[in-house]
């Protein structure tokens, strides 16, 4: 049984794309107080069904009450991509607008979050599949706005990523949690097979050597 969330969800409109915020019962209870924030691709998929548990987690002290910024995308594979890239299916092409997706992100949607909660400097990024690819892209790609990135499943089996990941410059060190299973891809017969799990450990020792 799914427990009654106590905080509140709310849609705004951001240059015609839509945002899903969640404010945990503490912004209410304290008019001085900010918080964390974690912006999230893919809209309120990776947390609107979990919100409870991290409720619950808060109660219990293990984690402290967090603002969720989730940002809609009518199109994942153009968006969520750094360049353009063959299909791997026959509808299934990837656009490469990542930079215009970002920059959307970095100068319209930051400072509007910004401006209108009270969120702190303590901000993370993050997402699963090409929300994480998007996501590590702009771990280099862009100024050092977020300082924690959330990488879950990310699609790095994208060609050219790796070596693009590992020719970039980074002169900052946030905070990474990355996650993969170990059989992700094994079922697939294209190039994600091959370089999935791979890929991902390659980056996580690259990373930490950094």
């Amino acid at each position: 049984m799914t427990s009654k969330i106590e905080g509140e969800f709310m849609e705004l409109q951001l240059m015609k794309r839509k945002i899903s915020v969640y404010l945990p019962t503490e912004y209410k209870l304290d008019a001085e107080r900010i918080f964390p924030a974690v912006f999230l691709h893919d809209g309120d998929f990776l947390f609107r069904e979990s919100i409870d548990i991290v409720e619950q987690n808060v109660k219990a002290g293990l984690t402290e009450p967090v603002v969720f910024i989730g940002i809609d995308s009518d199109n994942r594979n153009d968006e969520y991509t750094p360049w353009e890239h063959d299909a791997l299916f026959s509808d299934w092409s990837f656009g490469g607008l990542g930079d215009s997706y970002l920059d959307f992100v970095y100068e319209q949607l930051y400072p509007y979050i910004k401006e209108q909660f009270r969120i702190s400097e303590d901000i993370a990024l993050g997402g699963v599949s090409l929300g994480g690819l998007i996501s590590m892209y702009a771990m280099y790609r862009k100024e050092n706005l977020f300082n924690k990135f959330i990488l879950l499943s990310s699609s790095v089996w994208f060609t050219n990523f790796m070596e693009y990941m590992e020719s970039s410059t980074m002169d900052y060190h946030p905070k990474v949690y990355m996650y993969v299973g170990e059989k992700e891809g094994i079922e697939k017969t294209n190039i994600q097979k091959k370089n999935m799990v791979p890929n991902s450990k390659r980056h996580l020792k690259f990373y930490k050597i950094r």
